[in-house]
C-alpha cells in the first residue's frame, strides 16, 4: 500500500481513515506500508516510526522512484564492502589447533617477550601492539581465555573490570609458536601437562638467552 502525503492530503479525513487501515493491516502483516512524501508535510503521528520516501522536486525523481520500487519488491541496495580489517589481511601463522586471531595473539606475545627479554607479558603493552592491525581489546580478551585454556599462556589475573591481564608463555605455547614461526626450531613438542626435562628446558635459551626458562609456569 502506497501512501501519498502531502499538505492536503494529510487534512483529508478519507485518507487518514486509509492511512489508519493500512497500518492496521501493516501490523498484522497483511501488507506492505509505503508512505511518500510530498512537498515537506507534517507526517501522521501513525507513521513517523516508519520509513518514508521523499521526493523534493517533482520535475525529477527517477531516483526516488526506483527506490520504491525496490521497496515494492524487497531489493535494496547494499553499500560496497569495505576492506577487511588489516589483521584479516595480515599473514598469520599456522598453529595446530588454534584459530587465526588466537595464533597471531600468541605470535605477538612470543615475540614481545623475545624482545624484552622477559617472562611477566604486561598487558597493555599486548594491547598496543595488536590495535595498530585492528584487534581489539574484547577479541584479545577472548583470546587470552582460549590461549590459557589450551595451556599455551598463564594468565595473571586481578580485581576489577574485564581487561588484559599480565600473562606468561608456557613452554607448550613456546613451543607451538616455535614450531610455526622459528624455521630451524626443531625440538620435540612437549605433552600439556607431561613434565619438561631439564635439558630441554634449558634448550629454549637459545632463543630466550635473557630468561630463567626454568622458572616458566608449565600446565
Amino acid at each position: 500500500m502506497i501512501v501519498v502525503l502531502s499538505k492536503n492530503s494529510v487534512e483529508s479525513d478519507w485518507v487518514r481513515e486509509e492511512l489508519n487501515a493500512g497500518m492496521v493491516r501493516k501490523i498484522e502483516k497483511t501488507t506492505k506500508l509505503i508512505p511518500i512524501r510530498l512537498d515537506g508535510c507534517e507526517v501522521p503521528e501513525c507513521v513517523k516510526h516508519c520509513v518514508w520516501q521523499e521526493i523534493p522536486n517533482l520535475e525529477a525523481y527517477d531516483d526516488e522512484f526506483k527506490r520504491i520500487l525496490n521497496s515494492i519488491f524487497g531489493q535494496y541496495e547494499k553499500p560496497p564492502i569495505g576492506d577487511p580489517p588489516p589483521h584479516l589481511r595480515s599473514e598469520a601463522p599456522s598453529m595446530e589447533g588454534l584459530a587465526r586471531i588466537d595464533a597471531i595473539v600468541l605470535e605477538a606475545v612470543c615475540r614481545i617477550s623475545i624482545e624484552s627479554g622477559k617472562t611477566l607479558i604486561d598487558g597493555q603493552v599486548l594491547v598496543e601492539r595488536l590495535n595498530l592491525i585492528g584487534i581489539a581489546d574484547t577479541e584479545i580478551i577472548e583470546s587470552q581465555q582460549v590461549l590459557e585454556g589450551r595451556g599455551l599462556l598463564a594468565i595473571l589475573r586481578s580485581m576489577g573490570p574485564p581487561s588484559v591481564h599480565p600473562m606468561k608463555i608456557t613452554l607448550l605455547g613456546f613451543d607451538q609458536f616455535a614450531h610455526a614461526c622459528i624455521s630451524d626450531y626443531t625440538r620435540p613438542r612437549p605433552r600439556r601437562h607431561a613434565p619438561v626435562p631439564l635439558e630441554v628446558s634449558r634448550g629454549y635459551g637459545a632463543y630466550f638467552p635473557q630468561w630463567r626458562l626454568d622458572r616458566l609456569p608449565l600446565q
